[in-house]
């Protein structure tokens, strides 16, 4: 299964925070020259996303990849691949 998807593909991933599923199972992929903008409300989890997504706190499951960088959850290897 190829899941390059361009800029950013997050794939399958999952993160709980003080025993609640922020995110779970969700997948997310920006494409090259997409425009995007992260809207919410307060406590919906978009600062968090953001800190998943610069490897700042890791994911319960699934991964990041950016262009051919590829991150793991829970493990935090980076590969070429």
């Amino acid at each position: 299964m190829n899941y390059l998807c361009g800029v950013l593909a997050l794939n399958d991933f999952s993160f709980e925070f003080a025993g609640r599923y922020l995110f779970k199972n969700a997948s997310w992929h920006i494409k090259p020259n997409e425009k995007i903008g992260l809207v919410g409300l307060n406590g919906t989890g978009k600062s968090t996303l953001l800190r998943l997504i610069s490897g700042d706190w890791i994911f319960e499951s699934g991964f990041a990849q950016y262009g051919y960088r590829r991150l793991c959850a829970r493990c935090c290897v980076e590969w070429q691949g």
